[in-house]
């Protein structure tokens, strides 16, 4: 499996022999069909094979030149093929970039190379708060997921082992049988948006609650996603089993994270059972087979019914963690 480190010494490899921008490394596995590169000034480069039939993606990556997306024909193995050119504008953010690179290897896995390259730089930029301000506040769902996990800690520092969200877990959090997913957003907020059908599916023979965290945007607020990276952080007891995505994520926010500040204004908590309203698979019939994915947006007012006490969140946070 690549990992983070496994990625910088290739690079450091690279710059050491002083190979060119036409010398590249395999990233991984074979079937990713990605490579490891060099820019001619000596950036750090990355590329994906696009497949035949497979569109150039849709990304806007900005003008400052921190991260360049390019498609061009290069010869890879003696053969031309087109290719998704990504690379590092700026030494500065190497770093980053090797992070950047291990979520990008880890989507390749599961996703063409197109959807690779926007999936992949969509987290980045909602991570590192880099979507302008129509956009500024979609990091709210990594400081949610930051938030309970630092809650999870205050009842075991090593709750960071149940933190699944980042390697695409079916649920942010998980320990054994119990599952939490947890929304995030600015108040008024009636409503989640559930990104797949399997979402608010318990676990096999066990318990699933849905946590909506509503935050206000406070200059003087304490809530950050850099901030909260770094206080879960230098919680983690040593020899905890930190999933390798999770601390790809806690590094760059730790260092790099967007610092927009909020308060928490509420934190409900909901049990997912058989009767709770939801949209399931078995209500579905006749959906085409080029239908992929499914998301829907659940309002919240009809959820009162499963709603526990304030006073009772404690007796979830314990078991969890």
């Amino acid at each position: 499996m690549v990992d983070v480190g496994m990625l910088a010494i290739k690079w450091a490899e690279l710059r050491r022999e002083q190979r060119g921008a036409g010398h590249a490394l395999p990233a991984g596995e074979p079937g990713l069909e990605a490579w490891l590169a060099l820019t001619e000034s000596g950036g750090l480069r990355v590329l994906l094979a696009l497949a035949d039939d497979e569109r150039d993606p849709v990304v806007d990556v900005g003008r400052d030149g921190a991260l360049r997306c390019n498609v061009q024909l290069l010869t890879v193995g003696g053969s031309p093929r087109r290719c998704i050119d990504l690379s590092c504008g700026r030494k500065a953010l190497d770093e980053v970039f090797h992070h950047f690179t291990f979520v990008l290897l880890r989507l390749r896995a599961e996703l063409r190379a197109s959807a690779t390259v926007e999936a992949a730089i969509r987290e980045f930029c909602d991570l590192l708060g880099l979507t302008g301000e129509a956009g500024r506040h979609r990091n709210l769902g990594d400081l949610g997921e930051l938030l309970v996990l630092s809650w999870l800690q205050d009842r075991n520092p090593a709750a960071v082992e149940a933190w699944t969200g980042p390697a695409t877990g079916r649920h942010d959090f998980r320990s054994g049988p119990l599952a939490l997913e947890v929304k995030s957003g600015l108040r008024p907020q009636g409503k989640v948006t559930i990104a797949r059908l399997d979402q608010l599916e318990p676990p096999e023979e066990g318990e699933l609650w849905l946590v909506v965290l509503t935050f206000e945007a406070d200059p003087l607020g304490d809530l950050t996603v850099a901030g909260m990276a770094r206080r879960v952080d230098a919680r983690i007891p040593s020899g905890a089993q930190v999933q390798p995505e999770a601390r790809a994520k806690l590094d760059v926010a730790a260092a790099l994270g967007e610092v927009n500040a909020y308060s928490l204004y509420e934190a409900r908590v909901y049990r997912i059972t058989e009767d709770t309203p939801r949209l399931r698979s078995g209500m579905l019939v006749g959906v085409p087979e080029a239908v992929r994915s499914i998301s829907y947006v659940l309002g919240l007012e009809h959820l009162e019914p499963w709603r526990l006490p304030p006073g009772d969140h404690d007796r979830v946070w314990e078991r969890l963690a």
